[in-house]
């Protein structure tokens, strides 16, 4: 992920000189910005959280890594829906940040959530384990 080529990266290169983050339109764009510093990705995670009955606060990008290290790391239930909704966050927002740069196309953040947990929901389904588990989360925040 430190190699994406956000608007940091790209005035560094001199390929242009706009360092705003397309999704809050307030702060400048860098890796540790767009990925949960971001209000618009750190509502979308949030709501994660809360979905996933893990109560507390969203994180910055290399704290989130090494919460779901020391405690999504095994095969249970919880961890492998953590790891599937940080992974869908991280790619969500990626995607939805490409989208309003090259497409001028924006959803809102619940949109976001509800297209993670129904991938969640989807992939997770097909494994008895995780259904469950997915049954017990079957609400949208």
């Amino acid at each position: 992920m430190g190699k994406l080529i956000t608007r940091d990266r790209l005035v560094r290169w001199r390929v242009t000189n706009d360092l705003q983050c397309p999704l809050c339109n307030v702060k400048e764009e860098s890796i540790e910005h767009l990925f949960f510093k971001c209000t618009y990705a750190e509502s979308i995670w949030r709501k994660l959280l809360q979905w996933m009955g893990i109560t507390r606060q969203a994180m910055e990008r290399k704290h989130e890594i090494a919460w779901a290290y020391c405690h999504a790391k095994g095969r249970s239930a919880n961890d492998e829906i953590y790891r599937m909704a940080l992974a869908g966050c991280v790619y969500y927002v990626w995607q939805e940040r490409n989208q309003r740069i090259f497409r001028a196309q924006q959803r809102q953040q619940g949109m976001i959530v509800k297209l993670i947990i129904q991938m969640i929901c989807g992939r997770g389904h097909m494994l008895p384990r995780l259904r469950r588990r997915l049954e017990e989360l079957n609400f949208y925040p």
